[in-house]
Formats: C-alpha cells, sequence, structure tokens
C-alpha cells in the first residue's frame, strides 16, 4: 500500500494548484420510475467526481484530482482509482466521502485503474499489471526480442492488517499468442490480455473479462486453474458454441466490457463489437451450459440510434430488475439509459453541453439518501421504510385500484433552484422528499412526512413542484400531528397522493437549537457526536462546550459548517454544557439555551474523525509515540483506528513527552491519537506509522 499521507498531500495540493474543473450538465428524460438514488459517472471532470441525481445536476463533488472508475460499496464507503503526483492508488472514502485509506497491489506488480473494488467490510479486489521482458522475434515475425508483456494480476488484500488473501497472475496460463488479430505483436509494449472486470460466483470464484482475448474466463480461487474459456469472435480459445446470438452476421461478442453475473446466474455484457463486420455496441446476456458447453442468448440490447463505444462502457442489474447501461469513447450524447427488460428505456441520461465526457462506468448509488422503491398494496398506513433505513415518508390510503409501484427518497441536500411565490420564507431546509408512483392506478388518500428531528418542528411549511429540480415551489396546506408513538414521532400531513419534490422551510428566520444530547440526557458515550437543528440564513455555526455552566474557558470552541460535531475523551460521569449560534453574512446571531448532559460511566467510541486542533504536536521518535506538549497539559493519550474503535491507553511521561505502554509496531497504519488531562481532549491528530 501507499501511505495516506502521501496521498492526502496530493489531495491537498490538487485543492491547492488549481480550482474546481467545471461540472457539466446533463438532462434526464424518463418514461416510467427509474431506480432511486444517483448514476456514478467517472471522470465526470478533470480533477473531481460526482454523483448525478435525479434532476441531472452534480452533487456530492469532491476534487480528487486525476481519477476514473469511482465505485461504492453498500451505503458506507466508496472507492476511485486516483493517479496524483506519481502515486496510482485506490483511494477508500467513509460516507461522507472523505478519504480513509488507500490500497495498491504489491511489488513488482503495478496498480491497474479498470478494476478496484471493495469486496466485503474489510477486503478489497483490484487487477495489476505485471511487466516481464521477453524475447518476441521468435514468436512472431518482426517480433521484438526486448518487447515487454503486460499480463493480468488479481489481488485481494485485507485493508487493515495490508494482507494479501488472494493473488493471481496470467504468466504461465495464458500464452501471448493467445491475442485477438488486431493487437500487434510486433509492438515493444504488449498488452496481449487487457482484464477490465472481475466478479465473484457464488462459491467464490472468479469471472474475468478480458478484452485482448475476447473472452471472459473463470477462475477456480483455490488453486487459480483456469475451469473455462467463453470466447466471443476474436477468440482463439473457444469453448462454448453460441445458441440464438446471431448479431450483425457473426455470433457472439467482441472486446467486450464489464462483465457480471445477474441474480438469476446468467452472464451479462457490454459488447463493445470491435471486430464485428457493423460496427455498434450493445449490452446480451447468455445462459452457460458448462456441460453441453453452450451459451444460449437470453435477453440483449441495442440502443436506437445505435451507439457504437470502440472502448470502455458498462452494464448494471438494479435491484428494481431495470439494466443500467454506461455508454463511453463516443460523440453521442447519451451517456447512460437504464431499460427495463422489454428494452424499454426508462430513464435516458444525455450530456448537454460540449464538455469532453467520456466515463469509464455508469453506475447507480444509494450513498447518501435513503431510496425505499417497492409495490404498495392497500392498507390505511403504509411507512416506506426497509430494514435499516427510512425515508421518513408514508401514505394514508382509502382506495387503491390494484398493487402499485412506488418510490420515495429522501435526500439531504437543499432543493436545485429554490423559488417561491412567498418572499418571505426562510428557506429551504436541506431535506427533502421525491415521490413517485404508476399514474395508471387510481389512489385515494393522503401523506405524512416525519420532522421528528426538526426544532419547532409546527412551524414547519411544506412546499412542493411536479417535478424535480426545475420550476417553482408552491406551498401546501397541511396538518400538523404530534401524537404518533406517544408524542415521539411528529409529521406534518398532506390531504392528497401527488408526486413531485417536497421541500420544507420556516416562515421566517429562527436561530439554531441543539438536538442531541437533549437536555438533561445522561449516559451519554464519552466520545458523542453533538446535533443541532439547521437554519437556512446559516452560512456556518459556533459551538461552545465545558463543564462550566457559565461556559467560561470552554475547551470545545469550534465554528463549523456542519450540522454536528463529534467529540472525543469526555471525562466519565461528568455534567457538560453546551450551546450553538448560527453566523450569517451580517455576523453571529444569539446563543441558544444552554444544554446540560451527563456522561457514562464506561468507555464508548464512536466512528466519526476527530475535528478539534490546537498548537501541540503527536508523533512518532524512533519506535515511540511522543508528545510535544511544551505547557504540560496532557497526562494520558488514547489511540484509535480511522474507524474510531479504541486500541491502547497510555500515559504521558511528564519529563519525555513519550507515552508508555504503546507498542508502535502493534498500530494500524493510520490511527488517531487523543491526548487530555483526564477532563476531557486537549487535542487529536492524524498520525501515520513508519
Amino acid at each position: 500500500m501507499v501511505r495516506l499521507f502521501s496521498l492526502l498531500l496530493g489531495f491537498v495540493l490538487s485543492v491547492a494548484l488549481c480550482a474546481q474543473d467545471e461540472m457539466p450538465q446533463f438532462s434526464i428524460e424518463y418514461n416510467g420510475i427509474p431506480q432511486g438514488g444517483y448514476y456514478l459517472a467517472a471522470p465526470i471532470s478533470r480533477d473531481s467526481f460526482g454523483f448525478i441525481d435525479k434532476s441531472g445536476r452534480v452533487v456530492f463533488t469532491r476534487s480528487v484530482g486525476l481519477h476514473t472508475n469511482l465505485q461504492t460499496y453498500k451505503n458506507t464507503r466508496a472507492s476511485a482509482f486516483t493517479g496524483n503526483f506519481g502515486y496510482f492508488v485506490y483511494v477508500v472514502f467513509d460516507s461522507t466521502l472523505t478519504p480513509i485509506d488507500t490500497v495498491s497491489v504489491t511489488s513488482p506488480y503495478y496498480t491497474d485503474s479498470h478494476e478496484g473494488t471493495m469486496w466485503s467490510d474489510s477486503t478489497f479486489m483490484m487487477l495489476g499489471l505485471d511487466y516481464r521482458s521477453f524475447d518476441m522475434s521468435d514468436v512472431v515475425d518482426g517480433g521484438q526480442s526486448n518487447a515487454s508483456l503486460m499480463a493480468t494480476v488479481i489481488q485481494e488484500r485485507h485493508l487493515s492488517s495490508d494482507s494479501v488473501l488472494f493473488e493471481w497472475n496470467a504468466f504461465g496460463r495464458i500464452p501471448v499468442t493467445d491475442a485477438t488479430r488486431d493487437i500487434d505483436l510486433r509492438q515493444r509494449a504488449i498488452d496481449y490480455i487487457h482484464a477490465n472486470s472481475v466478479v465473484r460466483d457464488n462459491n467464490g470464484d472468479l469471472i474475468v473479462s478480458c478484452r485482448h482475448l475476447d473472452e471472459i474466463i473463470k477462475i477456480r480461487r483455490s488453486d487459480g486453474s483456469i475451469v473455462w474459456r467463453f470466447g466471443g469472435v476474436g477468440s482463439k480459445r473457444k469453448q462454448f458454441t453460441f445458441i440464438d446470438d446471431d448479431h450483425d452476421s457473426t455470433q457472439g461478442f467482441s472486446h467486450q466490457h464489464t462483465a457480471i453475473l445477474t441474480r438469476a446466474g446468467t452472464l451479462m455484457m457490454f459488447d463493445n463489437g470491435n471486430l464485428k463486420p457493423q460496427r455498434r455496441s450493445r449490452v446480451v446476456e447468455y445462459y452457460l451450459d458448462t456441460v453441453a458447453m453452450t451459451a444460449t442468448r437470453m435477453w440483449s440490447y441495442t440502443p436506437d440510434p445505435p451507439i457504437y463505444c470502440p472502448s470502455q462502457g458498462s452494464v448494471e442489474e438494479l435491484d428494481n430488475g431495470n439494466i443500467l447501461i454506461g455508454y463511453s469513447s463516443t460523440e453521442d450524447t447519451r451517456i447512460a439509459e437504464e431499460v427495463d427488460r422489454t428494452g424499454a428505456v426508462v430513464a435516458r441520461i444525455r450530456r448537454t453541453s460540449d464538455y469532453p465526457l467520456q466515463p469509464y462506468r455508469v453506475l447507480h448509488t444509494t450513498l447518501g439518501c435513503t431510496s425505499i422503491d417497492t409495490v404498495v398494496e392497500y392498507r390505511s398506513f403504509f411507512w416506506y421504510r426497509d430494514s435499516d433505513s427510512s425515508a421518513g415518508l408514508a401514505l394514508e390510503l382509502g382506495y387503491l385500484s390494484s398493487p402499485m409501484r412506488s418510490r420515495a427518497e429522501l435526500h439531504h441536500y437543499r432543493p436545485h433552484e429554490w423559488s417561491t411565490e412567498d418572499s418571505s420564507v426562510c428557506g429551504p431546509l436541506s431535506h427533502r422528499w421525491t415521490f413517485s408512483y404508476d399514474s395508471s392506478v387510481t389512489v385515494m388518500g393522503g401523506m405524512r412526512f416525519d420532522v421528528s428531528d426538526f426544532a419547532l418542528p409546527f412551524m414547519l411549511q411544506l412546499y412542493h413542484r411536479p417535478r424535480e429540480g426545475y420550476g417553482p415551489f408552491k406551498l401546501l396546506k397541511t396538518g400538523f400531528d404530534a401524537t404518533l408513538n406517544n408524542g415521539a414521532l411528529k409529521t406534518l400531513i398532506l390531504s392528497d397522493v401527488v408526486s413531485g419534490e417536497f421541500a420544507l422551510a420556516y416562515p421566517w428566520c429562527i436561530h439554531p437549537t441543539p438536538i442531541y444530547p437533549s437536555v438533561g440526557a445522561v449516559n451519554i458515550p464519552q466520545t458523542t457526536r453533538l446535533r443541532w437543528s439547521e437554519v437556512p440564513d446559516a452560512i456556518a455555526y459556533d459551538l461552545q462546550l465545558s463543564v462550566n455552566e457559565s461556559l467560561s474557558s470552554p475547551f470545545v470552541d469550534v465554528t463549523t459548517m456542519r450540522l454536528d460535531t463529534t467529540i472525543r475523551g469526555l471525562a466519565p460521569s461528568t455534567q457538560y454544557h453546551w450551546r450553538v449560534r448560527k453566523r450569517t453574512a451580517a455576523g453571529p446571531g444569539a446563543w441558544s439555551a444552554i444544554y446540560t448532559f451527563t456522561t457514562a460511566a464506561t468507555v464508548s467510541v464512536a466512528t466519526d474523525t476527530p475535528s478539534i486542533h490546537d498548537s501541540i504536536y503527536i508523533g512518532i521518535d524512533g519506535n515511540v509515540l511522543h508528545v510535544a506538549d511544551p505547557n504540560r497539559e496532557c497526562s494520558t493519550a488514547q489511540v484509535f483506528d480511522l474507524l474510531g474503535a479504541l486500541i491502547v491507553t497510555g500515559e504521558i511521561d511528564q519529563a519525555t513527552g513519550i507515552v508508555r505502554g504503546v507498542n508502535i509496531n502493534a498500530l494500524p497504519r493510520v490511527a488517531v491519537v487523543c491526548v487530555g488531562d483526564g477532563n476531557g481532549v486537549r487535542h487529536q491528530q492524524v498520525i501515520l506509522r513508519p
């Protein structure tokens, strides 16, 4: 792995040396209900990535420098390949898109950008390249005696231990002469396999797309042997016979990209079509009979009008059964289509500017939002939620003509291009919903919107517009109910079921109010996340926390643009006092009321990264952890990993600054050290073990 410090330095320098590139604009045409969430297209600009929401705007942008192959894992992580300042690595981001780790293949291999993704909560799989000198003069006429062969390497790494869990190398398994006819074996550098995707089947074996072989191969994980080679138009090792796949005067695929296994167990791929007489790209799905060695075409989709992608391109099976197809290396304005199994286009994404955009893949994610896509059957009350999240929206049904396909989404950023006839309203808030349903179904009833987490929820006003991201909002007439769940749930009630975008606003500007911990709360963890309500006119928030009721000499006194701050190292069984205020363009507002809470007696650790900084320095001096503390304010040190788990606690030698009882070699490569005087945290700092 490359040290995280080097990469973070690259991020800082890339931001400092150049401003973030302008993001392109997109239009999205809908014909039905697409999968909820966002679209990922990377690179979306030269130096930044972002998510495309359903209005076609780019959100959650992050400046990362040169990059490609953005992917997400569940709703907790994202990753992307970057190549800043000579460091070619995959960067792992947390749910806030903050970089938390890097991973690359081991030396002497080189990390390959074509595939890298998290395979579990703790493991990462990626492609690498093994360069070897090879005498091609005896292999092919005109071959160079000092040619360099590029062979595919696959590695699965454990993120925390940095160990290699699996490795496969194509050298000795696939000869260079297996490359398709268009790969020039007389050149100096020969990329004769060019793997571009890797997935696992149900028993853990690997399915690998090898573009320059025109093959999908299966690798047995237990011993690395090749189980079968599924060859296309240019393959020299065809083992399967095609059934019902006549396409452009040929049978099979060519120079494919992104081969996946569907939930039904079939093999689906983006067929670029390079070696076919009529060059046009498609998506094709096969059922492989590995006994009869046949490949039966089950489904295919060719865009209309046709698109030819000489390279790249992607396919993804979505949770709702639709297929998301990404287009690249083409002059066409279409960059993606979401189609159903009948071939009907449910959503089509186009670039609307001349901005050069060649996304490596276009994928789907729900990271950053809650999206519930379901079929609703008649019942009096239906909440849009699943096993671990809620969209905060419910239907109260009076009549439903048939089961209704619908989607509810909760987003945590303000609506685009806010406008309303009510000029006095102070809004909108960073909390909005989108709702859509099958318009062929007759539905009668109402809707409820959960506003329990807001200060003064009875004052909130609900606004609506029919199309997400476009047009003015109109104020809706709603009721307020604070009786559900014995008063724990507070909702705005709308006496109709309508699709579109919903936003919240206050009728006038207010001040922020502490939300968590609530006033008088007890048994609060010693690492906890303080939260407060949002006010639309704030550009930042001030926070103070102290053991003194007057908040004199607070040991937490910060300004942030967030609506929360994580505090670590609070003393056990101690009463704390805190307050917040907003900062606007006109200056600071009034402080909120002071809230008081008491910490628990046991240590608890949260997963947020630290945010408190001062002049104290923490570093590694030889094989010891050292604290440079000129004022001798700190007596103890706690070491956490990047997920917030406490690793070790040690005492600081006041004479030498050495932290006793900390074994440097036992620490993770990247850790967070918190030092304090026993009454609170004085300083927090990221350290990097050599």
